[in-house]
């Protein structure tokens, strides 16, 4: 299953594997959803934005994939 989003034309956003829930937070309430352009592959555990993949930890991983589904 993948979900798919697009946000309007925005600014690059770097994550990394050591980002706190706070940063993460930070980054999910920054980042402007509409179609296309964010997807979320909850079968393969992968999101892409703007056709590059997103480094994220697996408990972000979990968290944003949860949100997206509920």
């Amino acid at each position: 299953m993948a979900l798919v989003y697009t946000p309007e034309p925005a600014v690059a956003i770097e994550t990394a594997a050591d980002t706190t829930f706070e940063e993460f937070l930070d980054i999910l309430a920054g980042l402007p959803l509409s179609p296309l352009s964010l997807t979320i592959d909850v079968d393969r555990k992968r999101v892409c934005r703007n056709h590059q993949d997103v480094d994220l930890t697996t408990q972000e991983f979990a968290l944003l994939a949860h949100l997206a589904v509920h």
